[in-house]
């Protein structure tokens, strides 16, 4: 049981959540009715191009949130509670730090982030599924020693077992060459997600918050935006490769 207090936020009873697969987009018709002077086309389409990034830079200032903004630097601790009854006061140092700023400020979430003894390390677990099938467990660890940033995802749903050698090796490889950031890895009997940041040379260490703290939550943000729109396709083809064996 812990009690924090960085922003308030609702508390949702259960961090998980469902996505919903984007509908696909219809294809566009040619808008352009093309005149016979070849020099009026080309000022038609410029002035259409240069309207409309116009009209997406104001709703970009419009839609601007402060967000993703760097935490503000400030002493904070959490609080945890015993079976006994006893409490153990924890500071929370840089990383743990922007990592609660993100599942607290950005996602809305409740504090469920499990913090060391020794205050060095920090994890956070999320589950999530797809259309309701399925299920991903998520987790970011944050290593304030060594000033690293971890995050992995495992599917409920793989078994490698059930898979000859060969065709997950292959797959693996396959999965990997298509992956814009982080790797697909055999963990056991089953694949996960891993992706990481190194973080030295922005993460303070004043253990007083005196000095510079510059990690934006926005680096989290893209970790774990890109692995929820990533892992589930992957997961979902090795699936198909698992059934047909």
């Amino acid at each position: 049981m812990r009690m924090s207090s960085l922003l308030n936020s609702p508390t949702i009873g259960d961090n998980s959540i469902t996505l919903q697969k984007k509908a696909s987009i219809p294809e566009q018709k040619n808008i352009f009715k093309y005149p016979t002077k070849p020099l009026l086309i080309s000022i038609n389409i410029r002035h259409y191009l240069t309207n409309l990034k116009s009209q997406r830079n104001n709703m970009s200032t419009q839609n601007k949130s402060n967000e993703y903004d760097i935490p503000p630097v400030i002493p904070f601790t959490q609080v945890e509670m015993k079976e006994d009854g006893t409490s153990i006061v924890k500071r929370v140092r840089p990383l743990t730090y922007a990592l609660m700023a993100f599942v607290k400020n950005i996602l809305n979430e409740p504090d469920t982030i499990n913090i060391s003894d020794d205050e060095m390390e920090g994890e956070w677990n999320y589950r999530f599924s797809v259309d309701g099938e399925g299920s991903y467990n998520l987790y970011i660890n944050t290593y304030e020693k060594t000033e690293i940033v971890t995050l992995d995802v495992y599917s409920s749903t793989i078994d490698t077992e059930l898979v000859d050698e060969e065709l997950v090796n292959g797959f693996i490889v396959a999965a990997n060459l298509n992956l814009a950031i982080g790797q697909i890895q055999r963990i056991a009997n089953t694949l996960r997600f891993h992706s990481s940041l190194a973080l030295e040379g922005i993460a303070s260490n004043d253990k007083d918050y005196s000095g510079p703290h510059l990690i934006s939550p926005k680096l989290f943000a893209n970790m774990f935006n890109y692995a929820l729109s990533a892992f589930p396709e992957i997961a979902t083809e090795f699936e198909i490769l698992q059934d047909a064996e």
